[in-house]
Order: structure tokens, then C-alpha cells, then sequence
């Protein structure tokens, strides 16, 4: 499986306000139901008659209906219309016992596979805090600690997503050995759907996810060397290379450092802040996996990431290290706006 890193939940003060911003001021109602639909094709309820677009059509705006019932519990690999987000759950597996995290006796730490993409034509977000799974016998079993430790860089919170984006990542929970006939929960209550249930079964099992889900769109990119302007800073990649480890640390297995060189430029007469950590991050926008910042990339390309307090009209120029599989193609600098009230997401092609 490849792996990839789960986005921090929040940008400056946190992605899950992003997430009840984004939904709760959409067009949901307390009766509002999620519509499961197919594949290959985006369908919007209209009344009683349904208007199907291409996955490669622009988005089109419809009139306000009033919801049509739909199902609540959908299989394996169906994809989830959660007006706005699309989610599929691609299947789920048993996570091996970590050296400093274990389950305890008679468990066993399991992940669920996630797939979201944001099919509305303006910045989401998606959190997975309301996520849970459920036995046979309806017991309920929160996400955990001790299991998304064992994921390392597998694992998956939440993240903001720009219009057509998809984000991937895995969910851990602890469950008795014994459990079976397990159900995936997303209880998306607050943003006027109810409680969505996914049947994982009682085995671990997998759903083959289409290269392309319904509304993804290719990412609007900006070029290595071109400036653009976010939330108030200019920004410029200058240069992305390849380095070494330094001798201290070293990627695993199967991965390579990477190091985006940017300049930065405080075009506002008041002071902002910026974070590496919490706003930038690389992307694979074919599978929707993502790196966020590593230390050690960082430190073996002897510079500092650029961080703190911008003061109004100051430049900073630094380095930002992520570690990324070494046959990873087509990634994305992704950067994301540091306002929660005005969010937004620009990326940069890499050469």
C-alpha cells in the first residue's frame, strides 16, 4: 500500500470549525438524507426527476428541491453523495500492534479505508472525528488513539479539500478479535444527514476504487518560479530538489527526502502568521494521499522551514522537507490560506 500522512486537523485554529463551516452553510436541512450514486456519473435529485452529468463536465448549477428520501446503509466501495462530498469507503484491514502501542488482550487494532473528493465548486473539508464502527451485537467502538498510532503516516484525520480535490487515508479503531458483521458509521447529524452505515463484514476485505470518483476534477496549478498572492502573502517556489539523508536521519524504506524552496512575502500593512506544518503539504493528485512536513528532509537540506510572524512588507525565504515514496509522479505543493474565514487551497506543479 502506498503510504501518505495525515493532514493536522486545522489550519491555525482548527479544520473540524472548518468542517461545520463548510457543511453546516450549505443547503442541508435536518431531514436531509445522503444519495448513493454510481461511478461513473454525478447525479443530482431534482424533485422527482434526476439531472446526470459526466464526471468530466462542469459543475451545473440546479434549483432548490426539497430532499428526496434516499437509503442510509450502503456496501463496499459505493460512493456516498454527501451534497458537496463525495465519500466511499474502500475497505478495511487489521493493523499490526505497533512497539509502543498495542491493543489490549482479546483485541485487535483494525484501519477503514477512506476516499473523499470534493464534487461542489467551492473549498470543503472533511473530518473524520464522527467516524465510528459498530458489531454485531451494536456495540460501538470510537476511533483510536493507540490504533492510529500504529498507522504512522497512514493515517487520516481530516483535511481541507479545493473543488475537484480527493483525499485518502485510513481510520484506526480497537475491536474484540471476536467482533463480527462490522458497519462503518459516519454520523454526519450536525450537517443535517443522520448516521450513514457502510457493511464491512466480518473479514477484512478491499473494494476496487475507480481511477477517477464523481466530481474530481483535475487541480487548477500554479508553475515552479511563478508568485501568486494567498490570504495577503505572495508566494514563490523557487526550486524543488532531491537530497540525501544527513547521517542523523533517513526516510524508510521505499521512500526519498524532497525539499520545496519558497520565498514568502507579507503584501498586507499587518502582521500574519504563517506555519509549514499546518499549511503546507505535498499531494498525489491521482490517489489523493499526502506528506506533510519531515524533519529530517528538512534538516538534511540545511535550511529552515519558513515559519512565525511575517511582519507587514517582510520577506522570508526557507526550505520545507517531506519524505515521499520514490515512485510517486505528478505531486502537487499544496498550501493552504491560514484564515478560517475566508479558506482556501493553492498548489504548485513540481517538475
Amino acid at each position: 500500500m502506498h503510504q501518505f500522512s495525515r493532514k493536522t486537523p486545522g489550519i491555525i485554529s482548527g479544520l473540524t470549525v472548518l468542517a461545520l463551516v463548510s457543511l453546516a452553510c450549505g443547503s442541508a436541512s435536518p431531514s436531509q438524507v445522503a444519495t448513493a450514486i454510481p461511478v461513473t456519473s454525478v447525479t443530482t435529485i431534482v424533485g422527482e426527476a434526476s439531472v446526470v452529468a459526466p464526471t468530466d463536465a462542469a459543475p451545473t448549477a440546479v434549483p432548490t428541491a426539497e430532499p428526496t428520501p434516499a437509503k442510509t446503509t450502503f456496501a463496499l466501495g459505493e460512493v456516498i453523495n454527501l451534497d458537496g462530498l463525495n465519500l466511499l469507503v474502500a475497505g478495511w484491514e487489521v493493523l499490526a500492534p505497533g512497539e509502543f502501542s498495542k491493543p489490549a488482550a482479546g483485541n485487535q487494532f483494525i484501519g477503514v479505508d477512506l476516499v473523499v473528493v470534493n464534487a461542489s465548486t467551492t473549498y470543503q473539508s472533511f473530518s473524520s472525528f464522527s467516524t465510528s464502527v459498530k458489531d454485531a451485537t451494536s456495540q460501538q467502538y470510537d476511533s483510536s488513539f493507540g490504533a492510529v498510532a500504529t498507522l504512522g503516516v497512514r493515517s487520516l484525520s481530516g483535511g481541507g479539500l479545493a473543488p475537484g480535490e480527493k483525499l485518502r487515508g485510513i481510520v484506526g479503531f480497537e475491536v474484540p478479535e471476536s467482533a463480527g458483521a462490522l458497519t462503518f458509521v459516519y454520523d454526519a447529524a450536525l450537517f443535517g444527514f443522520g448516521k450513514l452505515f457502510v457493511e464491512l463484514g466480518d473479514a477484512p476485505t478491499a473494494a476496487e476504487v475507480p481511477a477517477m470518483l464523481p466530481g474530481e476534477q483535475p487541480l487548477v496549478t500554479s508553475a515552479t518560479g511563478e508568485a501568486f498572492v494567498l490570504d495577503g502573502v505572495e508566494i514563490v517556489v523557487n526550486d524543488v530538489r532531491a537530497v540525501e539523508a544527513d547521517g542523523y536521519s533517513a526516510p524508510a524504506a521505499g521512500f526519498r527526502y524532497l525539499v520545496v524552496d519558497l520565498t514568502l512575502t507579507n503584501t498586507t500593512d499587518a502582521p500574519t502568521t504563517v506555519s509549514s506544518l499546518l499549511q503546507m503539504e505535498l499531494v498525489d493528485p491521482a490517489t489523493g494521499y499526502r506528506y506533510t512536513i519531515d524533519i529530517g528532509a528538512t534538516v538534511a537540506a540545511k535550511g529552515n522551514a519558513p515559519d512565525g510572524e511575517l511582519a507587514a512588507g517582510e520577506k522570508l525565504r526557507g526550505q520545507v522537507g517531506f519524505a515521499v515514496p520514490v515512485d510517486a509522479q505528478g505531486l502537487r505543493f499544496a498550501i493552504d490560506a491560514s484564515s478560517i474565514v475566508a479558506p482556501a487551497r493553492i498548489f504548485v506543479a513540481l517538475p
